[in-house]
């Protein structure tokens, strides 16, 4: 897991003339808090399917528990008795379970605009989705990138390859929390 880092700082940091690329610009608190407001309002679930996000716990996710796993968890909730008829737990419920297959939640614009950073957008811009989903999106359409919020000219971009301009790749969520290898998050060729 990375640090997050004020927009304010990054650009300090960083020279007039250098780039400054979207995946830093994802490592923001700025962008972290707009996140966050996206996913909360959508119930922390994918928009698409609906599947429930995983919650990150330190270094590793965490889901509910299936029914199944709270059944076998009170199975081994042993009492133990002092005596007098109070009973005192051996073993606590469980109420997360280590998720080795974790539903990450993206929050996906639905255009962009050349210039603006990602969290100055309008909040109905944004949608909530799994990693799968987002990736689906992109395969399927092709996602407008306009010069400016009026929406008056496409631009024509190439998206990355090997991550089809989602930026991530969920089999590497674990590292750098998945930005893609080959496009460094930037989505688009020309930005790499």
């Amino acid at each position: 897991m990375y640090e997050y880092v004020n927009y304010r700082d990054l650009l300090i940091s960083n020279s007039e003339d250098e780039y400054i690329s979207y995946s830093q610009l994802l490592k923001t608190y700025e962008w972290k808090n707009f996140r966050d407001i996206i996913i909360n309002r959508d119930n922390n679930q994918c928009q698409v399917c609906f599947k429930n996000g995983s919650i990150k716990y330190g270094k590793f996710y965490i889901r509910k528990p299936t029914e199944e796993e709270k059944d076998l968890s009170l199975a081994r909730y042993s009492m133990l008795t002092n005596g007098d008829d109070e009973f005192k737990p051996k073993y606590s419920v469980i109420t997360g379970v280590r998720d080795e297959n974790p539903i990450i939640l993206h929050v996906h614009h639905k255009h962009y605009f050349i210039d603006t950073l990602p969290w100055d957008y309008d909040i109905n811009d944004l949608i909530t989705v799994c990693h799968q989903c987002h990736q689906n999106i992109h395969q399927a359409s092709i996602i407008p990138v306009y010069t400016n919020k009026l929406k008056s000219e496409i631009v024509k971009l190439t998206p990355c390859e090997r991550c089809f301009g989602t930026g991530f790749l969920n089999q590497f969520y674990y590292y750098e929390n998945g930005i893609c290898f080959n496009c460094n998050g930037n989505k688009y060729i020309e930005y790499c």
